[in-house]
């Protein structure tokens, strides 16, 4: 028993800024758990591969996205509403320093058209 095995952990803070630097995290307004392939299909095809570089499931109807330029992440802030599957996507800036079960997801952005034709 004296053969103990010490294991230092490196924190990779440099990295997790690189990957955090550009993302948001998206809640999928929805009754039900929407199916995942579905709504990466549907987010690869709102932002495409230009501008959007990484998805990530985080929990249900909940997404972790990652931007490749400051210029595509503040397009997708900017200029909502979207609609994943006929649901309503509230996207907030992802503060690192949180966990994501902190996160509130209780506005929505939306837009009216108002007028006639």
């Amino acid at each position: 028993m004296d053969d103990l095995i010490e294991i230092v952990l490196e924190e990779a803070k440099e990295e997790v800024v690189v990957v955090m630097r550009y993302a948001l995290i998206g809640k999928i307004v929805a009754d039900r758990a929407l199916n995942r392939r579905g709504v990466l299909n549907v987010l690869r095809s709102i932002w495409g591969s230009k501008d959007l570089e990484d998805v990530r499931e985080l929990g249900k109807n909940l997404y972790g996205l990652s931007f490749r330029t400051k210029k595509g992440m503040d397009f997708a802030l900017s200029n909502g509403s979207w609609s994943i599957i006929d649901h309503h996507l509230i996207l907030k800036m992802w503060d690192a320093t949180k966990a994501v079960k902190e996160f509130e997801f209780n506005e929505i952005q939306f837009w009216i058209q108002n007028g006639t034709y």
